[in-house]
């Protein structure tokens, strides 16, 4: 889902962490996340990050970390 009440500008990083013990489920992004592209999930016991800015109506991507860590 969209977080509510976003202020413009406003910034932040998703640590995103994959302890399912497999292969984790889909991600489903908030209709207002605009991504460069398919975000891909990591392996089990690994992790990604991805950031965020609003621009006032959108999230708009900053960078994302292109391999597990």
């Amino acid at each position: 889902a969209n977080p509510a009440n976003p202020l413009q500008g406003i910034a932040f990083t998703l640590d995103i962490k994959n302890s399912s013990g497999g292969t984790m489920g889909a991600i489903a992004w908030g209709s207002a996340f605009l991504m460069a592209g398919a975000f891909t999930n990591p392996a089990n016991g690994k992790r990604r990050t991805i950031g965020f800015y609003h621009d006032g109506s959108n999230w708009v991507e900053t960078g994302r970390t292109s391999t597990d860590i």
